[in-house]
């Protein structure tokens, strides 16, 4: 299945086949967790991430719009069925850049922010700010 491999600490995603054979496992494997969870996005896409990334020490963090938290370390893009089983992203990798920025916790509260689509530009900017504007946005 056509899957996406978000990478917080390095600032990329890139295209990944997943089998669907053990699809928990290759999950494991790409997230590098013990435990995973799943982020439902529109258009029937659904991002794995690790289900205790936050609990951990974590500097890296990936921000998709329209929700309303970051999520730690790594994430896995893969698209679902209405019954609920895995299928190829719907997304495309333009749609998924576009949604996605990069977070990047520095020294105490202050974070710095990088658009997927142009990683290479950072701003910084106060956690409890961005935090504060995810939340916003997501109510809004």
């Amino acid at each position: 299945m056509k899957a996406f491999l978000i990478d917080s600490s390095r600032f990329t995603v890139e295209s990944i086949d997943i089998h669907p054979g053990n699809v928990p496992d290759q999950l494991y494997k790409h997230i590098g967790c013990d435990r995973f969870d799943a982020v439902y996005l529109e258009h029937g896409d659904t991002l794995y991430v690790d289900d205790e990334g936050l609990l951990k020490p974590q500097h890296h963090f990936i921000l998709i719009d329209g929700h309303p938290q970051p999520y730690a370390g790594k994430g896995v893009l893969l698209g679902s069925t209405p019954a609920g089983n895995n299928a190829d992203a719907k997304a495309t990798l333009e749609d998924l850049v576009d949604k996605l920025t990069y977070m990047e916790r520095l020294i105490g509260p202050v974070v710095s922010l990088r658009k997927a689509s142009m990683p290479s530009r950072c701003h910084m900017d106060h956690l409890a700010k961005v935090l504060a504007r995810l939340e916003a946005a997501f109510a809004g």
